[in-house]
């Protein structure tokens, strides 16, 4: 294969992914963003002693992609409580526990003591099968949305519900469950047989830790990218910047040069907000998850309890994550109610919203559409969690698969 120059777009995880991929095969990187830093979404403040994630980003440590590309223990990854708190609207917890990595695959098993459907259906026998990790097809392709397959399932007021509602929303940010039924189970699968976790000192950590292995003259950070062709793209000072291949890991509407008409993509816009207290608060390192119509909260949880070093000693750290419409003011009382607290001794320390947090596909028709068009011409190529779905591992695996077609091409055409 001869030499080839590749330009990345976007230096978050999808954009590193791919640049670390071809690094690893010898292939000339440059990665390009318009921040002053690396990561996308993920990043990290630290603010009067406390480490702020932009927006609420857990991981589960047993992401393939992220498994693949670092070695997850360089994360110091710290563990939520396995399972999810539900609160009702009168701010009661119903604690459901997940089995702990470990216990016997039988122990797995009590999980089906939350579906109330009869479990000799193929339908129940599929996603039980898939949520087990025991079956590779899962569910047929008669449902756009996680709330049809649960609602034809018969299980809308049931805890199986709420565990996917809970699942969705932490890790999703959807607790409507109008993700693809096949990316929900998929996730639930993972998180049964995984654990959620945080970095011990920020979510920054993680695109810190897959850039480690690209050398820094190869970033080209504070730098806007205005047009792109198949041999160079020009930057804003007018630079212009030669090349083989470029893969655009930037969402389509942060790019308008590339002038290519996209399939409409909806993002799930969110706000996450930081409270401090003194107070005592018993939750633990559970997520928690209002499951009532009016609740303005997606989910919310104690931070340091998770990670002692996010908060000083002495302080509680709670994350509260929203839709975007709703402000710190908003959701005051609601968050005070959760943690059984007054609103007078919650402090706010920041906020944070991202109006493009999270593509939304509402049908799987828009989403092949969009993974079939990974190759907007020969020589541009594009990666995204819009792409595949909206975890993080999708994202970085997006990567991977636009550089792997980047490597494929430059062989064939070596022949």
């Amino acid at each position: 294969m001869h030499h080839i120059r590749v330009t990345v777009i976007g230096a978050g995880l999808a954009g590193l992914s791919a640049a670390s991929y071809l690094r690893r095969n010898n292939v000339e990187v440059t990665i390009i963003d318009k921040n002053p830093r690396i990561g996308g979404m993920l990043s990290t403040e630290s603010i009067k002693g406390f480490f702020l994630d932009r927006g609420f980003h857990p991981v589960l440590d047993n992401f393939p992609e992220l498994n693949r590309i670092i070695n997850v223990r360089s994360l110091h990854l710290r563990e939520f409580a396995k399972g999810f708190s539900f609160i009702d609207s009168e701010f009661s917890h119903d604690d459901f526990s997940i089995p702990q990595r470990g216990d016997s695959f039988s122990q797995y098993l009590k999980i089906l003591k939350m579906l109330p459907f009869d479990k000799t259906t193929g339908l129940a026998r599929r996603t039980t099968k898939t949520l087990l990790g025991s079956a590779r097809d899962g569910l047929n392709a008669n449902f756009t949305t996680t709330k049809e397959l649960l609602e034809q399932l018969v299980v809308r007021e049931s805890k199986l519900h709420g565990f996917f509602r809970a699942l969705n929303s932490a890790l999703l940010l959807d607790p409507e469950c109008a993700t693809p039924p096949a990316e929900s189970i998929a996730t639930a699968s993972l998180f049964v047989r995984g654990q959620l976790c945080i970095p011990d000192t920020g979510i920054a950590e993680l695109p810190s830790q897959i850039a480690s292995s690209i050398p820094l003259e190869n970033f080209r950070l504070d730098s806007e990218v205005v047009s792109v062709s198949d041999s160079h793209i020009t930057l804003a000072t007018r630079e212009t910047i030669e090349h083989d291949y470029t893969i655009v890991t930037v969402a389509p509407l942060d790019l308008p040069a590339l002038n290519f008409p996209f399939p409409e993509i909806r993002y799930l816009g969110y706000s996450t907000h930081y409270f401090a207290t003194e107070s005592a608060i018993t939750t633990g390192a559970m997520i928690q998850v209002p499951i009532f119509d009016h609740s303005k909260i997606i989910s919310t949880v104690v931070l340091d309890e998770v990670s002692a070093l996010y908060a000083p000693r002495g302080v509680h750290l709670i994350s509260v994550t929203t839709k975007s419409e709703h402000d710190a003011k908003a959701v005051l009382g609601e968050a005070a109610s959760i943690f059984g607290i007054q609103q007078k001794d919650l402090d706010h320390i920041n906020s944070y919203q991202l109006n493009y947090g999270v593509p939304s596909f509402t049908s799987r028709t828009m989403r092949a559409e969009t993974y079939n068009g990974q190759r907007i011409s020969n020589k541009i190529l594009l990666a995204g969690d819009y792409l595949l779905g909206s975890s993080l591992d999708l994202a970085i695996k997006s990567g991977r698969l636009a550089a792997q077609n980047i490597l494929m091409d430059a062989f064939n055409r070596a022949d």
